[in-house]
């Protein structure tokens, strides 16, 4: 969790607020971000961020795109789609997963090579190993 002292949740607080900003009065979102699992993610940061909700009749579509030319822009204009949450938990899901199967990995290795090597820099704090 960010520290609301931090220089990056200051930092996301603007963004959020610039956004917001940018929304109010809209009645449609078109969501222009990579076409990767962590762009589909990040599309719905930005709809939080927005506040954009359709409940109150407002659009919000993706533009799917492999390129920034002419060509492939006006295709995605031309074929907007809808959001897919399930595509965007699957994200959350694979970072939850690889946070989880890497804190497992370091504390076998911590458990493992513990004492083989002499005495390692005892200064070096992990959150799996302990010491914090």
């Amino acid at each position: 969790m960010l520290s609301k002292f931090s220089p990056t949740f200051v930092y996301k607080a603007h963004i959020c607020r610039h956004l917001s900003q940018d929304a109010c009065g809209c009645t449609h979102l078109v969501l222009w971000l990579d076409c990767d699992r962590e762009g589909k993610n990040i599309c719905f940061e930005v709809i939080v961020c927005t506040g954009f909700h359709t409940s109150d009749g407002r659009r919000i579509y993706r533009a799917r795109f492999s390129s920034v030319t002419e060509k492939d822009i006006l295709k995605a204009m031309n074929s907007l789609a809808e959001r897919n949450r399930d595509e965007a938990l699957s994200v959350d899901a694979r970072q939850e997963i690889d946070l989880k199967v890497g804190v497992a990995f370091t504390r076998f290795q911590t458990s493992h090579f513990n004492g083989k090597y002499g005495n390692l820099d005892a200064r070096v704090i992990s959150p799996c190993s302990g010491g914090v």
